[in-house]
């Protein structure tokens, strides 16, 4: 559900870089409010504060904690549901894929796009 006009307030240091802002269960973008929790709460903010593209190993370990033997496609299928998450609250244009893979096979990584910055 998009809620727009309710301002939120500060998240703590280093949960937001200006645009966004994280509180439990919820994110917003701009102004644009939507909820978003567990592990693809966990893999956009870590893609937020990253100014790095990040492995897979990395969203893992971010997602479900460095002892998860959480497979790879899961961490796929998640980002999936983020990305569209976010084309759908965020209005994105078609096409826009607002975290693209970077890299692929053994170095597979992802990144916020730029223009969510």
């Amino acid at each position: 559900m998009i809620e727009t006009g309710n301002s939120m307030p500060p998240s703590p240091p280093g949960a937001a870089n200006g645009k966004w802002q994280f509180l439990p269960g919820e994110v917003a973008y701009g102004g644009i409010k939507f909820l978003v929790n567990g592990a693809p709460w966990k893999l956009l903010k870590v893609l937020v504060e990253s100014k790095n593209p990040l492995s897979e190993s990395e969203l893992i370990e971010a997602g479900w904690g460095h002892d998860s033997n959480t497979a790879a496609h899961t961490l796929a299928n998640r980002l999936s549901e983020l990305r569209k998450t976010l084309q759908k609250k965020l209005s994105l244009p078609d096409g826009d894929d607002p975290i693209p893979v970077v890299d692929v096979g053994s170095n597979r990584a992802w990144k916020l796009d730029d223009t969510l910055r």
